[in-house]
């Protein structure tokens, strides 16, 4: 057990300072179906250095266990530039 702590401690410290992550490709806003009609929106916003971006999830429930929804990806705003 102490082998297995000092090694992850070691592990911890040696990481490097940066890192990298990837965005998920496949969007599920939520494991319950939308109502009929009723309305579920999801909006999620990344910042980064010099822009920031936006992807919007919006599902309608059509009725029967079915809902439709519309994807917007990749929605990018310069930080310097005004809306």
């Amino acid at each position: 057990m102490r082998i297995a702590l000092s090694c992850l401690i070691i592990l911890i410290f040696q990481a490097p300072l940066t890192s990298w992550g990837q965005q998920n490709l496949f969007n599920v806003p939520s494991s319950v179906l939308t109502e009929k009609q009723e309305l579920f929106i999801q909006e999620q916003i990344n910042n980064y250095s010099d822009l920031m971006g936006s992807n919007l999830t919006a599902t309608y429930g059509i009725g029967k266990d079915y809902e439709v929804g519309l994807n917007f990806l990749g929605i990018d705003y310069m930080k310097d530039s005004r809306l």
